[in-house]
């Protein structure tokens, strides 16, 4: 189901130009063959080797996905996960998806969380050997303000300084409302 789930990310991000590109190949490619407008097969080139790129770039983010994801032990244990976002959590780890990105990390290797400046209802994940930047999305103030509780209980030298905490940090709770 993740990998589904990450690769229609991925997809919905690519579609409309790999079928806006598709579409005008052809197009064009029908207006040089049926009308033997010569002339046009040029700027059909173009467009084909913009696609191949877009095609290209569309597997290049994919691929490292699925190496990724047949390295995760007890992969099937994330279908019964709660979802935040692109978050997949369980009792004692998750499974982040941000910006092409997959990270499966235990709570332990957290060393703090800040909130986004834009946007209050972003959550900055702060690893201690990592120097890309994992966000995860949630949908409401107050989720994260659980989100927050939910990981300090389990890691509790987390820093979350000026963070709200709410609700009795079970992932059941995590789980409920927005």
């Amino acid at each position: 189901m993740i990998k589904k789930y990450i690769h229609s990310l991925i997809s919905l991000k690519y579609s409309v130009l790999m079928t806006t590109l598709s579409f005008v190949v052809f197009a064009l490619s029908y207006v040089v063959v049926d009308k033997g407008k010569t002339e046009l097969k040029p700027v059909v080139l173009v467009f084909a080797i913009l696609l191949a790129i877009v095609l290209g770039l569309y597997y290049s983010k994919k691929f490292p996905i699925n190496r990724y994801l047949r390295k995760v032990k007890d992969l099937k244990e994330y279908d019964q996960a709660v979802m935040l976002g692109t978050t997949f959590v369980l009792e004692n780890r998750m499974l982040v998806y941000y910006k092409y990105k997959l990270k499966e990390t235990y709570f332990e290797d957290l060393i703090g969380l800040k909130i986004d400046d834009a946007n209050p209802c972003i959550l900055h994940l702060e690893f201690a050997n990592e120097e890309f930047d994992f966000a995860t999305h949630c949908a409401s103030e107050n989720q994260v303000a659980r989100f927050v509780k939910f990981l300090k209980q389990r890691n509790e030298s987390l820093d979350i300084k000026g963070l709200k905490v709410l609700g009795d940090g079970s992932l059941k709770h995590l789980e409920s409302g927005i």
